[in-house]
């Protein structure tokens, strides 16, 4: 069969297909095929259909290389490609590269500067770069330059990758952590009068504020954010993109509403295996509070993936306690070893003063 024609055939079974780990497998295949026959336009457009399937999973591990084969073709012929398409792509691309631990420091920083630099030269401001800069220094725990870079985003002009979503949700969890809900609530409401015209998913700003609001200072009036949210996740039709999110929610739920919790907790256990390193710590952290106390539960969901799964579903609760302990500790110690710093080793210290 004429390789073209055996690409065209994967493609139309990925159509198929609703789990978008499985669709990644086919587009592998593909871009098997179309490197085999030194393709550069299939290699470039079912590499981007991946990267774009891999947003709708809780890891990135397979968009990294593919970007950088990506990157490097269009270095080697920019006349082919259109940079302002790659661009849009390797903003998610710098966001996500710290929260896996196999990238060192050093090539983050590299990552997020190549970013500027690109899109710079492209004739696009430092607006997206600010934005990704911020949210790095939350990561760090760094208020002082989470502030710094919003600022700095808020006098660079809009162009074509600005996105009002990215810069309220944004702009919201600086102020959270900075403790200023009511403008965080403010913007919250400015992001709800928006959402229908711009097509904004409300998810991240109701759980971020449920997390510092409801998980961390157990203010009552989380209660009320905490339905809206619980609402929108009853009517997501794609997993598990949000596990993030999940993990925001599963904080106070597993403080507040415990039932609702393990509702959750069965229905997203099985994506936290392979998800990034930071989603596997916050996971871990979210649900200590669930196990705390004992007792033996039944559980059905548990994948036999899992080191802790049982044949009979009866588990241990103090068993699993210790597993997701065991895991936020290891996380945290290598997370602060390659930060250079000891915001995750506080992060969990805490989540175990407050259960």
């Amino acid at each position: 069969m004429n390789y073209n024609l055996e690409i065209q055939k994967i493609l139309l079974d990925t159509e198929n297909i609703k789990n978008p780990d499985d669709r990644i497998m086919l587009l592998k295949q593909a871009i098997h095929i179309a490197d085999a026959n030194n393709d550069m336009d299939w290699g470039y457009d079912l590499r981007m259909d991946l990267i774009r399937n891999e947003q709708f999973t809780a890891h990135s591990r397979e968009s990294f290389p593919a970007f950088a084969w990506i990157l490097n073709a269009y270095d080697s012929d920019p006349e082919l490609y259109s940079e302002e398409e790659i661009l849009n792509e390797y903003k998610w691309m710098a966001a996500v590269s710290y929260n896996n631990l196999n990238v060192s420091r050093v090539q983050i920083e590299a990552i997020l500067e190549d970013f500027r630099k690109r899109s710079v030269d492209c004739g696009m401001s430092s607006r997206e770069y600010y934005n990704i800069m911020s949210n790095w220094s939350l990561f760090l725990g760094s208020k002082e330059d989470a502030r710094k870079y919003l600022d700095l985003r808020d006098k660079a002009p809009e162009d074509s990758m600005t996105s009002l979503s990215n810069d309220l949700i944004t702009t919201i969890y600086v102020e959270m952590f900075e403790g200023d809900f009511d403008k965080a609530i403010s913007h919250i409401q400015e992001f709800m009068a928006q959402r229908s015209v711009h097509q904004m998913n409300p998810i991240p700003v109701y759980s971020g504020l449920i997390y510092y609001f409801g998980g961390k200072m157990n203010d009552p009036r989380a209660a009320e954010y905490f339905a809206e949210a619980d609402k929108e996740f009853s009517e997501l039709a794609n997993y598990p993109f949000q596990l993030y999110e999940v993990t925001l929610m599963m904080y106070y739920m597993s403080k507040f509403e415990k039932e609702k919790a393990w509702a959750y907790f069965e229905k997203y256990v099985k994506w936290e295996i392979g998800a990034e390193d930071a989603i596997r710590f916050d996971f871990a952290t979210s649900t200590l509070a669930l196990f705390k106390g004992g007792g033996t539960r039944l559980i059905e969901a548990i994948s036999s993936n899992q080191p802790y799964y049982r044949e009979d579903n009866s588990y241990d609760l103090d068993d699993l306690y210790n597993h997701y302990y065991d895991i936020a500790l290891n996380l945290a110690q290598q997370f602060d070893k390659r930060n250079g710093n000891t915001h995750f080793n506080e992060q969990l210290q805490e989540v175990l003063q407050q259960i």
